[in-house]
C-alpha cells in the first residue's frame, strides 16, 4: 500500500471518529432536551395555584382548611367560610370569623367560629346548626376525632371539642349529648385552656395545655 492510501484511510478513519462524535452529541443533546422539557412539565405541574380575595376568598387570612367527601375544599378565613368546587368559591358564615374545621369519619363538617360557636353542615339545605352545649362564648381551640377504646361504645368515633378556658368536652360522633371535663375533675386536663389535641392509634387522647403535653 503506498504512502499516498495509507494517508487517505487515515482522513477517512478521522473524519468518520469525528461523524460518530457529532452524532453522540447530538443524540446527547435530544435525550437531555427530552428530560429537560418532562422536567418542566413535572415543574409546572407541581406549581402552586394561588387564591386571593379576587378570587372570591373572603379574606387573605386563612386558619384552616379541609376537604369533605364529596370532594369540596372548605376553608376557614378571618370573614367566613368559603367553600371552592374546584372552579369558585362560595361564601358561608359570612363576617363571621372560621377557626377551625374538621370532616369526621361519617363525612359531617365541624365548623368553630367566633360568633355562632360550634356549628356543624346541614347537608339537606346548606345551613349550619348550632352544636353548642356549653355557652357558645366560649371558644373552640381545637378540634379532634378518635375511636373508643372499650366499653359499652368500643371502636366507635368520639369527638373531642377543645376550647379556651372552657375545657374539653367528648361525645359520640352521632350523638347529641356530650361530657365536660375541666382541670376541676380527678380525671380532667390540667388547664382548662386546650391548645392541641391528637388522636393516637390506640385510640389514647394527647392533650396540649399552656403546661405542655398530657
Amino acid at each position: 500500500m503506498s504512502i499516498a492510501d495509507r494517508i487517505l484511510l487515515r482522513e477517512r478513519a478521522q473524519r468518520a471518529e469525528r461523524c460518530h462524535i457529532i452524532l453522540s452529541s447530538i443524540v446527547l443533546l435530544v435525550l437531555l432536551g427530552l428530560f429537560c422539557e418532562r422536567s418542566e412539565s413535572q415543574v409546572r405541574r407541581d406549581q402552586f395555584v394561588h387564591f386571593s380575595m379576587e378570587d372570591g376568598l373572603s379574606s387573605f387570612r386563612v386558619f384552616s382548611v379541609a376537604q369533605d367527601s364529596t370532594g369540596f375544599l372548605w376553608v376557614a378565613t378571618l370573614s367566613g367560610l368559603d367553600r371552592y368546587d374546584g372552579n369558585s368559591f362560595k361564601t358561608f358564615l359570612r363576617s363571621d370569623a372560621v377557626k377551625n374545621l374538621l370532616v369526621d369519619s361519617r363525612g359531617g363538617l365541624w365548623v368553630s367560629t367566633s360568633q355562632k360557636g360550634l356549628v356543624k353542615l346541614n347537608t339537606d339545605d346548606e345551613t349550619f346548626v348550632s352544636q353548642n352545649h356549653t355557652s357558645k362564648n366560649i371558644q373552640v381551640s381545637t378540634i379532634c376525632e378518635s375511636r373508643t377504646a372499650g366499653g359499652a361504645f368500643h371502636d366507635q368515633p368520639v369527638l373531642w371539642i377543645g376550647t379556651r378556658g372552657g375545657g374539653l368536652e367528648r361525645r359520640l360522633t352521632g350523638a347529641d349529648s356530650c361530657i365536660h371535663f375541666s382541670r376541676r375533675d380527678n380525671n380532667g386536663p390540667s388547664s382548662d385552656t386546650i391548645t392541641a389535641l391528637a388522636a393516637g392509634a390506640d385510640g389514647k387522647l394527647w392533650i396540649g395545655t399552656p403546661s405542655g403535653i398530657e
